[in-house]
């Protein structure tokens, strides 16, 4: 069992690696993700879709069977593991006295979580697994690989900050086994919580009190005090005490299975943790948001602080790299939240694929018609840069390249050193912001520039 659980860890890491690569791969499967498996996608927006059916399939099987996410489908999970097997012999085994923290300290991570909800502030992003995974390696490992094969796509430029996130839970396994999905994980803590009435379980016909199997227990399911004590919700099947038992130990589904009751009263005050911040969820107030980022078509400044799972499926799937993430000189607040770079380059007019990939409706999926229609700012020439209203250059460079149906910058006669030459101007209704003409313009520096705006977009 323990070769069949490791060949599945290998196949649902590459499958990952594999849907991170689709947008490079095959556009009509780009909006194809991991995180869409998030079961926080679904309790922060109620979004439904195909991904929810498959997650409701594997809660079912979770409810059987035990914590299978866990053990082999997380990808950040499945690289802890293969780190946590590269270290074993650098570190000393360390047991956790009371396995009631285990229970407690994720909790209050989850609590934290919503207590900031109360804020409008959506912090999940930077603690949740699946995000964390999908941000590091498409800000870190993707442009790697585009060195090498350059990619049709354009990828983010490598982003340091998010290697030192993933970097110290990697550190974590010199301390011990899963000390990252024990201790802080909130999913995790989730998928904890619906193994309860699992009837798949460890069974003991025959102990010899050698308490082998508590020792190498990765996430301290087995009592020391007792090797016959065992939490279920903890175990990630990993079959590890099966292979050092000298006695008889086996998994087995149970049909009549009663929870212990240190499970029960756990299960209780965790569930009740959580529901006394839920319970202020419904009574949030606007956090006054940074309005000078520009955010990608269907997004708002409060859709991205109360939704954004800062995982980077925007900034993957962005086929001109305009989509960027935002630094921390934005703040902490807007920290891997996408933003609308169009110093780096334009929104294409013809593309909508930022909103059709948002796992959870930060931004909003739109028909192309309407993200044509979307406002992401409002282009302003400055005359002292342009070269037609400073010295009177002949330039249309922006005018020419203008995608929107009869030109958002118009050409007005103008007299300069003498003589009459048509010069661009932006025409604010009708100018969407994006950017084509501040990434095409010939000025060093942009002599005409997307500047944000109060929302109110065209119908």
């Amino acid at each position: 069992m323990k070769k069949l659980i490791k060949i599945l860890q290998i196949f649902f890491f590459i499958l990952f690696i594999f849907t991170l690569l689709l947008p490079y791969l095959n556009e009509d499967m780009a909006t194809i993700s991991f995180t869409k498996l998030d079961i926080f996608v679904y309790i922060f927006s109620l979004k439904i879709n195909i991904f929810l059916l498959i997650l409701i399939i594997l809660l079912g099987f979770q409810l059987f069977f035990g914590r299978i996410f866990c053990s082999f489908i997380c990808p950040l999970g499945n690289l802890i593991t293969f780190f946590d097997g590269s270290f074993k012999h650098l570190r000393k085994r360390k047991r956790t006295k009371d396995r009631r923290l285990l229970y407690w300290i994720p909790a209050g991570v989850l609590f934290i979580v919503l207590a900031f909800k109360i804020l409008s502030v959506h912090i999940i992003g930077f603690i949740d697994p699946l995000s964390i995974i999908h941000r590091s390696f498409t800000l870190t490992f993707i442009p790697l690989l585009n060195r090498l094969f350059r990619f049709e796509y354009n990828p983010a430029p490598y982003f340091v900050i998010t290697d030192y996130i993933l970097l110290f839970i990697i550190i974590l396994s010199f301390f011990g086994e899963r000390v990252w999905c024990k201790y802080i994980c909130p999913l995790g803590f989730l998928h904890k919580l619906c193994s309860l009435p699992a009837r798949y379980v460890r069974v003991v016909d025959k102990c010899t009190s050698c308490q082998k199997c508590a020792q190498i227990c990765p996430t301290n399911a087995i009592s020391l005090k007792d090797p016959l004590k065992y939490d279920k919700t903890l175990c990630i099947l990993c079959y590890r005490c099966m292979e050092v038992c000298p006695g008889d130990t086996s998994f087995k589904i149970l049909k009549n299975l009663k929870p212990t009751s240190s499970s029960r009263r756990n299960f209780i005050r965790s569930f009740l943790t959580i529901l006394s911040g839920a319970f202020f969820f419904n009574f949030s107030f606007k956090k006054k948001n940074n309005r000078n980022l520009l955010r990608p078509p269907g997004a708002t400044p409060e859709s991205i602080s109360s939704h954004c799972f800062r995982c980077m499926e925007c900034v993957k799937i962005c086929p001109t790299s305009i989509i960027q993430p935002a630094r921390l000189s934005e703040g902490l607040v807007n920290l891997f939240t996408p933003q609308i770079r169009t110093d780096l380059s334009y929104c294409e007019y013809y593309c909508n694929l930022c909103g059709k990939i948002c796992p959870n409706n930060a931004i909003s999926k739109l028909s192309l018609k309407e993200k044509q229609n979307w406002k992401i700012g409002i282009a302003r020439v400055d005359r002292t840069l342009c070269v037609v209203w400073a010295n009177g250059t002949p330039c249309l460079v922006c005018e020419e390249h203008c995608p929107v149906p009869g030109k958002a910058i118009k050409i007005r006669k103008t007299k300069k050193n003498g003589r009459i030459t048509n010069a661009p101007e932006v025409e604010p209704d009708l100018c969407i912001g994006c950017g084509i003409c501040q990434n095409k313009c010939p000025v060093y520096g942009a002599a005409i520039r997307v500047y944000p705006h109060q929302r109110k977009n065209k119908k």
